[in-house]
């Protein structure tokens, strides 16, 4: 078995590394003081690439394996582990299950703009009575006649204040009491509120944001039939999509033995 990185792998690591070290790394520090970071940093991260590092070329992505994701992943968090998440969920928890879910009208529309860089993307599960436990959520879905009108609250949502483009869960069988009767939808960043920005211990340049889609307006936004993804079978594929950035724990583990041994280095 083969464990070493390919030629393609090896480069898109440094690309990585220098970007985070000279664009990420000096300014981390303000950035998690001032809970954000500049919105240019989104067009950077996708003029050179590292917002659609694993998706196919044919949707404007870099056309990389799984594994150059996370080595880009990697080097990004050990320079801001919050300018990390945002990427992941932007990536893993919304631009991958497009891929692999939504239709091909879904997959032309959307997901090019989010490899590009063009609009962030967001997962907006998680609600105040429900935590992520999807067959307790109550945001609701109600069929109209041009589409569908969500109606509910969602907690938690990283990159809420910042996306454009939120894959939002919502139940559209309201006789059910489980995750069945739970759907998922394509909204516009522009049609939700948000109500709350999350002070939070850590990560603190990812944005955190409780969101709104009633009592923003006389009517809840109505979306298109065409929005509307294939349930939450896709759920159950999270997980494998979510990859734990190894490094960005394990440099300061490293980097604190090293200063209480004296020794300066600060390099793992």
């Amino acid at each position: 078995m083969e464990f070493e990185l390919s030629a393609e792998q090896r480069e898109i690591q440094a690309l990585a590394r220098a970007f985070a070290r000279e664009r990420i790394e000096p300014h981390a520090a303000a950035w998690d003081r001032e809970r954000g970071f500049p919105p240019a940093l989104v067009d950077e991260l996708g003029q050179v690439g590292l917002l659609g590092v694993c998706i196919p070329d044919t949707y404007d992505g870099g056309g990389a394996d799984f594994l150059s994701y996370v080595l880009v992943l990697e080097e990004i968090s050990r320079a801001d582990a919050g300018v990390g998440v945002t990427l992941a969920v932007h990536t893993s928890a919304c631009a991958l299950p497009l891929l692999a879910f939504g239709s091909p009208d879904q997959r032309d529309r959307f997901v090019p703009a989010l490899a590009r860089g063009e609009t962030i993307g967001a997962f907006a599960l998680t609600e105040a009575e429900s935590g992520s436990d999807a067959g307790a959520l109550r945001t609701r879905a109600e069929r109209v006649a041009d589409g569908w009108r969500i109606t509910g609250s969602k907690q938690w949502v990283t990159n809420g204040g910042l996306a454009g483009t939120i894959l939002l869960f919502a139940r559209t069988d309201a006789a059910t009491r489980d995750a069945r009767g739970v759907s998922a939808f394509i909204v516009d960043g522009a049609s939700v509120e948000v109500t709350h920005e999350a002070e939070k211990l850590g990560l603190n340049s990812s944005r955190t944001a409780d969101i709104a889609l009633d009592g923003v307006a006389e009517e809840a936004p109505v979306l298109p039939e065409q929005r509307l993804v294939q349930p939450v079978s896709l759920l159950q594929q999270l997980r494998a999509c979510r990859p734990v950035p190894g490094r960005a724990v394990e440099w300061p583990a490293r980097h604190r033995v090293h200063e209480e041994e004296g020794d300066g280095r600060d390099e793992p």
